[in-house]
C-alpha cells in the first residue's frame, strides 16, 4: 500500500509541476525560461565538450582498430598464401 501512495503522489506533484512551468513570465512560459537557463549554463557547455571529447576519442580508436584489424588481416592471408605456394 504504502508504494501506491508513493507513486501516487510523485504522480501528483509531477503533474501539478508541469502544470506550474506552463505560466507566462513575460513572453515566454517557465518552461521554455528553464529549458534556456539549462542550455546556456557553464555545466552544459562543459558536459557538452567533454561528450564531444568522449566521441572523438571513440571515432580515433574505432579507426585505429580497423587499421589494426586490415594489418593483421592482410599478414595472415598473406602468410595462408606463402603456405600454399610452398606446397605446389
Amino acid at each position: 500500500m504504502f508504494s501506491f501512495l508513493s507513486l501516487l503522489k510523485t504522480l501528483l506533484l509531477t503533474a501539478l509541476l508541469i502544470f506550474l512551468m506552463q505560466y507566462k513570465v513575460g513572453n515566454q512560459t517557465i518552461e521554455s525560461h528553464a529549458l534556456h537557463w539549462l542550455r546556456s549554463s557553464e555545466a552544459a557547455n562543459y558536459l557538452r565538450n567533454v561528450a564531444k571529447g568522449g566521441v572523438k576519442a571513440a571515432k580515433d580508436m574505432g579507426a585505429e582498430a580497423t587499421q589494426e584489424a586490415k594489418e593483421l588481416v592482410q599478414k595472415v592471408s598473406a602468410e595462408q598464401n606463402a603456405q600454399r605456394s610452398s606446397k605446389f
